[in-house]
């Protein structure tokens, strides 16, 4: 298949791409009665129109779903402060032995009675929770934090971090839940193939037209391709930094041999 450069486009280039499909020539591609048929059984255009417009729409939904990490990462947070926070109230009770198991949890579980666990990345945050709970169900520890009755709050930290790893795309979940950021390059990638598809098949029906007049209807229904892509070169070439006037040409000889050292 042809390659015309769609990869280069941004998600805002092909989501603006919209309107197009609904104005002009295209407008006249009615989809309608083919909405509960067999797609390939619907004439090419109606086929090219259903096809782009159901990537576009999965780049805005795309765009549009929740930032899961981000989603998964607060409650992580608040979970983990909740359990510093009760070891620390337990370690000022009046009962010496409270007092005493207090102590004797915080520093393998709330390293310094602090919260700096909630600042870390969350793959660190998932990698910590997971070795917090392990010390946790350890046969040293676990009589000591089932006497001070963190069970509840364990298990919720437990079901925090796997919401967390799940939205990370960890293990064997990542099939099944995919970060924000993957599913925006996946469905950019489905609207490359898509558009590439399109581009291609509108260059052999104007190749093929029967007469002047398919030819420059045809024509015109491509035109808006090459002129999104022509889009993306002036974007690319104004993004592109300034060309250093002091670097050597390329016809200034063969540059110096960098010589080992030590």
């Amino acid at each position: 298949m042809s390659r015309y450069g769609y990869q280069g486009l941004t998600v805002e280039n092909f989501v603006g791409f919209h309107p197009t499909l609904t104005s002009g020539q295209w407008a006249t591609v009615d989809l309608t009665p083919y909405r509960k048929k067999a797609l390939h059984e619907a004439p090419v255009l109606v086929f090219f129109k259903t096809l782009l417009t159901e990537v576009i729409d999965g780049l805005v939904a795309a765009q549009g779903a929740d930032n899961d990490v981000q989603r998964c990462d607060g409650p992580w947070d608040d979970s983990q402060r909740r359990l510093v926070l009760t070891v620390q109230l337990k370690a000022i009770e009046a009962d010496p032995a409270v007092r005493a198991d207090a102590e004797a949890v915080q520093a393998p579980l709330c390293p310094g009675g602090i919260t700096a666990m909630t600042s870390l990345p969350g793959e660190q945050e998932v990698d910590f929770a997971r070795n917090q709970l392990a010390l946790a169900q350890a046969p040293q520890l676990a009589p000591t934090v089932a006497r001070l009755g963190l069970g509840g709050l364990l298990a919720e930290i437990e079901r925090r971090t796997d919401e967390l790893a799940q939205a990370l795309g960890r293990g064997a979940a990542e099939r099944e839940a995919m970060p924000r950021s993957k599913r925006i390059a996946r469905a950019v990638q489905e609207a490359v193939g898509a558009f590439n598809l399109a581009h291609t098949g509108l260059e052999h029906l104007v190749g093929a037209a029967s007469t002047p007049e398919e030819r420059a209807r045809l024509a015109s229904m491509m035109a808006p391709f090459n002129e999104l892509l022509a889009r993306r070169v002036v974007a690319a070439k104004a993004a592109a930094p300034p060309a250093n006037e002091d670097a050597p040409k390329k016809d200034d000889g063969p540059a110096e041999e960098v010589r080992p050292t030590g």
